[in-house]
């Protein structure tokens, strides 16, 4: 398990190399405010990477794939050896997580269920926002900006929130890899795809 959880821990880096730097910009300040409003507009799209959640005893580790639309989005997540694996659906009224087995749970937030399902703590409530470069709405936060005016680090509900690299999708410029961490609790996600509409 160890050998396999450093080779995803090889992924991530090898997924950070050849990626070109985001030019700078004269305005920071202005430039972040056009940012967030192109990304505040996104409310349909599909993100397909890799995740890894520790602490200093132990780790978890699968590939996700993420479809949000206006009304609805839908979670999967894919775990090697049975570790739990699971789709997760949400909507206005609830949402559901439908496990390897077939076996049904609901609860009123996606990240209760997969707590109860995995034993971790992931903060999706606020990786709809994060996932996009943005910051939860409503949620008090401290943030830093980057030279060519995108976050490069947040701080919100409790999660410091480490935006590591960006990429170009289409006129959008939206995370590559982002980290979060609690101090006692790590996650890391690496996005190799985006789909957009």
């Amino acid at each position: 398990m160890k050998n396999l959880f450093l080779f995803f821990i090889a992924l991530f880096i090898s997924a950070c190399s050849n990626i070109p730097a985001l030019p700078p910009v004269n305005d920071i300040d202005a430039a972040w405010f056009q940012n967030q409003g192109q990304l505040s507009k996104l409310d349909s799209w599909k993100m397909t990477g890799r995740i890894v959640v520790s602490n200093e005893s132990d780790s978890w580790h699968a590939t996700l794939q993420w479809i949000e639309q206006p009304a609805n989005y839908t979670i999967n997540i894919i775990a090697p050896f049975g570790q739990g694996g699971a789709r997760i659906q949400g909507n206005s009224e609830g949402v559901t997580l439908r496990s390897d087995e077939g076996k049904v749970f609901q609860a009123s937030t996606a990240e209760e269920l997969l707590k109860r399902h995995t034993g971790w703590r992931v903060p999706l409530e606020g990786m709809r926002f994060w996932a996009r470069g943005l910051p939860q709405p409503s949620s008090p936060r401290t943030q830093k900006l980057n030279p060519s005016g995108h976050l490069a680090e947040l701080t919100q509900s409790d999660w410091l929130i480490e935006f590591m690299r960006y990429q170009r999708v289409k006129n959008l410029v939206l995370p590559g890899k982002v980290f979060m961490n609690t101090g006692e609790l790590k996650v890391k996600v690496v996005i190799d795809s985006w789909e957009i509409n």
